[in-house]
């Protein structure tokens, strides 16, 4: 029996060597999963970080085309409107103020004519005709003196010089020596 002792002392520690290997490699196998679990945890967590950040980028930027054309558009509007505005007011300025000029050049046109068909216009107007107009402006004739800007007539030499005139009708300018 002592031959079946040793075996049975052998045969006694085989059940432990098991249990310790089956440890060691279940204890390899629990450490190898949750190596594998952590990479696989780290690896789902990155893309769904991305995924998520993709998201937003993509509303962001709906939402940020959506308030870029609505801004726009109340930009564009208000522009619009204040074109508009300027318009109607330099429309409405330049309006009062073309009339106005319209009436008062209507007005002097009108008082140029009444003039040039009064006494004084035919009479200006015949001097005009014969070129005397000018030379009773300039006071340049000779007989004439101008002495602080008014000019008077004198006498040169015993001379006394001066211009035709006409003499006026009621039809308008007579003049004062017939021609024939």
């Amino acid at each position: 029996m002592i031959v079946l002792g040793q075996y049975s002392d052998l045969y006694e520690a085989v059940p432990e060597k098991i249990n310790a290997t089956v440890h060691g490699i279940l204890e390899k196998t629990r450490l190898a999963s949750a190596a594998q679990a952590e990479s696989s945890r780290v690896r789902l967590q990155a893309s769904l970080t991305d995924a998520v950040v993709g998201a937003a980028e993509s509303v962001a930027a709906r939402n940020g085309r959506c308030e870029l054309v609505r801004w726009s558009a109340i930009a564009s509007t208000a522009a619009v409107f204040k074109l508009a505005c300027v318009f109607v007011a330099g429309y409405w300025l330049g309006f009062d103020h073309g009339r106005a000029r319209g009436f008062n050049a209507g007005v002097e046109g009108h008082l140029a004519a009444a003039w040039a068909l009064s006494v004084d216009g035919l009479r200006t107007y015949e001097l005009w005709k014969g070129s005397d107009l000018e030379h009773l402006t300039a006071c340049d004739r000779p007989g004439s003196k101008l002495e602080s800007c008014v000019c008077y007539p004198k006498a040169d030499e015993g001379k006394l010089y001066g211009w035709r005139v006409g003499i006026l009708v009621k039809s308008g300018l007579k003049e004062c020596c017939s021609t024939n």
